[in-house]
Order: C-alpha cells, then sequence, then structure tokens
C-alpha cells in the first residue's frame, strides 16, 4: 500500500514539473513574439524617421538654395526625429 501511495505522489509530482514545464515555454513563447513585434516596430519607426529627415533636408536645401547649410550635426546618428 506504501508502495502504491509514494508512486501515486510521484506521478502527481512529475505530472505536476511537466505543466510548470509547458506554461513556462508558452510564456516564454509570448515573450519572444513580443520582443520580434517590437523589433519589427522599431525598425519601422527607424525607418520612418530616416525618410521624414530626409524630407526635411530636402526642404531646408530647397529653400535655403545661396543661403548657407542648414545645421543638421547628428542627423546621421540613430535617434527619433518628430
Amino acid at each position: 500500500m506504501k508502495g502504491k501511495k509514494l508512486q501515486h505522489a510521484m506521478n502527481l509530482k512529475k505530472e505536476e514539473s511537466e505543466q510548470a514545464l509547458q506554461s513556462a515555454k508558452y510564456n516564454f513563447e509570448g515573450i519572444c513574439t513580443e520582443r520580434d513585434r517590437y523589433k519589427d516596430d522599431l525598425a519601422e519607426m527607424k525607418l520612418r524617421n530616416r525618410e521624414l529627415l530626409n524630407t526635411l533636408l530636402k526642404n531646408l536645401s530647397e529653400r535655403s538654395l545661396g543661403k548657407g547649410k542648414a545645421d543638421v550635426s547628428g542627423a546621421d546618428e540613430d535617434f527619433e526625429v518628430l
């Protein structure tokens, strides 16, 4: 009888461990999905910012023909341009 109880307890513990592992895998996959979505969104924002910066620089250069250059120091750095 003791052996059956012990085996049953061990089986329950193993089942709990497997459930905990599955839960951890599910949570990890969710975190990775969110991270990938964040990276994609960030890449799109950087591309859009680069396009906006290029448009701004083009407009500035067209407006200031012969009036000197606009100060765009740091424009090639990786930062948000609003």
